[in-house]
């Protein structure tokens, strides 16, 4: 396809979503506003596609929204009538609440402006919680009935409700009732999967990647990593010392988090639980990754030994140009909007006998409770529509859930996006969830804690996995309950 055929398909696309919007917001506030009334019907599915100019299809698919919310009724025959509901004579206050450091929080406040626009009988009362805590936080509301309506939520807090039995608090949908199955990421979708439920609905998503500091790496636009021999080969040439041996800048780094080092793991075929849910963290794959982090942080003197700092201390350094190149996500990126320094997105995915990387992700929960579920579910459509995904593109650096959105590149904004923003494409095959290494959030954490004796050089790498695995899993018949994957711990 040539590039300007290419334009014209997103331009017809474009235009067709221009017109599919506007129908389904014109038909919506017709009948909130009481411009129609109950009892009124509708125009034909025949006459409202001539006039909107959309096939009847998609006429369809909004007639079916509306009378999923209860706005109208479809009558054999006869057509589509608009109920009487006392749901909407009266204002509807959904309670929505975010982790105060989110990064989408100025685009979710722009989007909420825009939803009780077109439904102006509902408004939504947004409030933060500090992000310490915030999984607790959630987890005592919904233990305690007093939930919220919504709840912006993380992969992460989604594998904390499940570890202690809180999923059936959250509404339950069909995996793809917001979007057709093609239109998403199932790998995004498959993050807040309960069985075959969707506990809640995502929004956004983050591949873990490579970031670099063009500024320290010229060559990074031809920078090629196929496995651990050429990134530990970057990290030395990039590392600098001065005379004394004191490092200057280092070459590689990353954050020792479970959401960082489990990917060395599976880049070398280690892991935590197989397939059949059988302990592999003692493995010899495991404890070879293991020792190549720490080779890189103490022995070459490569890699900060970020155990000493806090939970994004390698991000803080790389802002301050004491990193080349860090192990980050798309949802970080959006620090460095206003920073000083030029940087980028490396499309690879290093590997020792695979390749690996992990995905994370964000979403809309709702309260199963709630008395509001029916507007909440409208506000989570809202939040997946293309015009609302296309405001997250616009807005920052995280990647919208809705294909057509996250993969066009006439969205691509070089004052907010890095150079290889649409190289996550390419990640995807390789990414890979929290969920697959077949453990809860509660004993990935209680692993962290265990760890910290081996990244501080205090306990072989070997001894380390060795004493964890014999303390964690080898009790009560493996530890394991296979109907959800967790341990017992």
């Amino acid at each position: 396809m040539y590039p300007w055929e290419r334009f014209l398909v997103l331009k017809k696309r474009t235009e067709f979503d221009d017109r599919y919007q506007r129908f389904r917001r014109e038909i919506r506030n017709q009948i909130i506003s009481s411009t129609l009334k109950p009892g009124d019907f509708l125009l034909s599915e025949v006459n409202l596609s001539k006039l909107y100019n959309l096939s009847r299809d998609s006429v369809r698919k909004v007639l079916a929204e509306l009378e999923q919310s209860g706005l109208i009724e479809k009558i054999p025959g006869k057509g589509n009538i608009v109920r009487e509901s006392e749901q909407w004579k009266e204002e509807t206050v959904l309670r929505l609440v975010c982790f105060d450091d989110s990064y989408e929080i100025p685009t979710l406040l722009q989007l909420i402006s825009e939803f009780e626009q077109e439904n102006p009988r509902v408004r939504i009362e947004f409030s933060t919680v500090s992000e310490n805590g915030y999984g607790e936080y959630l987890s005592d509301k919904l233990r305690d009935n007093e939930a919220h309506d919504m709840m912006v939520i993380s992969d992460l807090h989604f594998r904390k409700f499940a570890d202690e039995g809180l999923l059936d608090k959250l509404h339950a949908s069909h995996p793809y009732e917001w979007a057709r199955e093609e239109d998403v990421y199932g790998e995004a979708v498959r993050l807040f999967q309960d069985g075959n439920q969707l506990k809640a609905v995502p929004f956004v998503f983050s591949p873990v990647v490579y970031v670099v500091n063009k500024n320290l790496v010229p060559e990074a636009d031809r920078l090629t990593i196929d496995d651990w021999s050429d990134l530990t080969d970057f990290a030395v040439a990039h590392t600098v010392k001065d005379e004394q041996g004191t490092v200057q800048h280092y070459g590689f780094g990353f954050t020792i988090t479970n959401n960082r080092w489990p990917q060395f793991l599976l880049q070398n075929g280690g892991g935590i639980f197989d397939a059949e849910h059988r302990s592999i963290f003692g493995s010899g794959e495991t404890v070879e990754a293991f020792r190549y982090c720490l080779d890189l942080m103490f022995n070459r003197e490569v890699s900060p030994a970020s155990i000493y700092g806090g939970t994004r201390i390698v991000e803080d350094l790389f802002m301050k140009q004491k990193v080349a190149m860090i192990i980050g996500t798309y949802h970080y990126m959006n620090e460095f909007g206003n920073h000083f320094m030029e940087w980028d997105v490396v499309p690879v995915v290093p590997r020792n006998s695979k390749k690996a990387t992990l995905l994370l992700g964000g979403a809309l929960a709702i309260n199963a409770s709630s008395p509001h579920v029916t507007a909440a579910k409208r506000f989570a459509q809202f939040l997946v529509r293309y015009d609302s995904q296309k405001q997250f593109k616009m807005n920052g650096c995280t990647i919208p859930v809705l294909r057509k959105v996250a993969e066009d590149q006439t969205l691509f904004n070089p004052a907010i996006h890095p150079r290889n923003y649409h190289c996550f494409v390419d990640m995807l095959p390789y990414a890979h969830s929290i969920q697959s290494l077949g453990i809860g959030q509660r004993d990935l954490d209680q692993i962290q804690k265990e760890l910290v004796l081996m990244w501080m050089k205090m306990e072989d790498p070997e001894d380390s996995v060795k004493r964890i695995e014999e303390q964690m899993f080898h009790h009560e018949g493996n530890g394991t309950d296979n109907n959800r994957g967790y341990l017992k711990v």
